[in-house]
């Protein structure tokens, strides 16, 4: 595994490791999930390796990307777990051997890794072994009766769930006084419309940081709603898209924010500021004060203006909008706990929040559910002992 903060950390893994490029969501490629590594060994042939390279050929000339960003960044993290144990222990990195990926294994589930984590570990594993054209350990039986009794023994299905933002925080922060001025009060601002959007579609981060002002739709009724439509999300791959309604308040915090946000174009070079201008997205980046044409060399490693926030930027909107711990995924959690306190049935939420089955909003809401549970109950044992 790769060492924490503040662990000594052996050479073979420092070296192996510093081999290895950084994760990112860029796309997937050979060097990802290299197994020719400063002091890894593996065991392949010619044939396997010129094999794998032919494969990313193949997808760099057709631009495929079969994983998105999260998920490849996820990937190269993975592979960095196993390669940095590959190195200390001095095991071959590919093929996977059983015996290597059950001491690997043990090890992460002795450090309190959790079972959702070592199950993309050993998604990982597997893909790596297709790539290099290699039979895999998980698919002996072997191994699938050891997975099975550490899920039985060990390892628990249970999800960490994120804190709730409830319709009384996004009250708050909806009506509470702007107080700053200038470029900070717009920051203020497009937090405020975040949190106000994200709550009224129970909205993903990653749905959230691409929407485009050509998804919303304004005067769906006569109170001043909208409609706004997610084209694509974690459970539309193929891109159906769904139309959800916006309040009265957030079409509103919208249609000012779309207005407001054209002041930060004075702040911006004349480039960058028809990049910012041409910006399709709703929710993008804002410079802090005012800036200056770059050198030509740094003007080409420099971020565009034109682009939509990342799913990490999202998180800081949520935190710096509550002043609570909150995640980007609070909104969605507070949504569907709101809608059952409301007395919503699942059907329902579930409809609101696409989701395909009753798992999670079943799961966001399990105190409330158990409370109105335990109350029914009681009432109906009170009327039982009364009649």
């Amino acid at each position: 595994m790769t060492p924490g903060e503040g662990v000594p950390v052996a050479p073979a893994v420092q070296t192996a490791l510093e081999a290895l490029p950084a994760p990112h969501h860029g796309k997937l490629e050979l060097v990802d999930l290299p197994v020719q590594v400063p002091g890894v060994r593996f065991e392949l042939t010619i044939e396997q390796l010129a094999q794998a390279q032919a494969i990313f050929r193949d997808l760099f000339t057709h631009e495929i990307q079969p994983y998105a960003d999260n998920s490849r960044k996820s990937i190269r993290t993975d592979w960095r777990h196993w390669i940095a144990f590959c190195a200390e222990r001095d095991r071959v990195c590919m093929p996977v051997q059983l015996d290597d990926l059950i001491e690997f294994l043990n090890s992460l589930i002795a450090a309190g890794y959790k079972r959702s984590t070592l199950e993309h570990l050993l998604f990982t594993l597997k893909l790596a072994s297709r790539l290099w054209s290699c039979t895999c350990a998980t698919d002996t039986l072997q191994f699938r009766w050891y997975w099975r009794q550490q899920c039985r023994e060990q390892l628990t299905a249970r999800k960490h769930q994120a804190p709730a933002l409830n319709i009384e925080t996004v009250d708050d922060v909806v009506e509470g006084p702007n107080s700053a001025s200038g470029l900070a009060g717009l920051l203020e601002l497009r937090d405020m419309v975040y949190v106000a959007v994200s709550y009224d579609l129970l909205g993903r981060a990653s749905e959230m940081v691409r929407l485009r002002w050509s998804d919303v739709h304004f005067g769906a009724d006569v109170e001043g709603g909208a409609t706004c439509t997610i084209l694509r999300s974690k459970t539309d791959q193929q891109g159906a898209g769904v139309t959800l309604y916006l309040t009265p308040r957030s079409a509103q915090l919208l249609l000012t924010w779309q207005t407001q946000r054209l002041i930060a174009e004075k702040y911006l070079w004349p480039a960058a500021r028809r990049e910012y201008l041409n910006n399709p997205y709703i929710f993008h980046r804002l410079p802090r004060h005012r800036l200056f044409e770059p050198a030509p060399a740094a003007d080409a490693k420099r971020l565009r203006w034109d682009t939509h926030l990342c799913v990490r930027e999202a998180d800081r909107i949520i935190k710096r909008a509550t002043g609570e711990q909150l995640s980007a995924h609070s909104a969605r959690v507070g949504a569907a706990q709101d809608m059952t306190r409301a007395g919503m049935d699942l059907a329902a939420i579930m409809q609101a929040g696409r989701w395909k089955t009753p798992t999670m909003p079943a799961r966001y809401a399990e105190n409330e559910l158990a409370t109105r549970a335990g109350k029914n109950r009681q009432k109906a044992l009170a009327k039982l002992r009364s009649s």
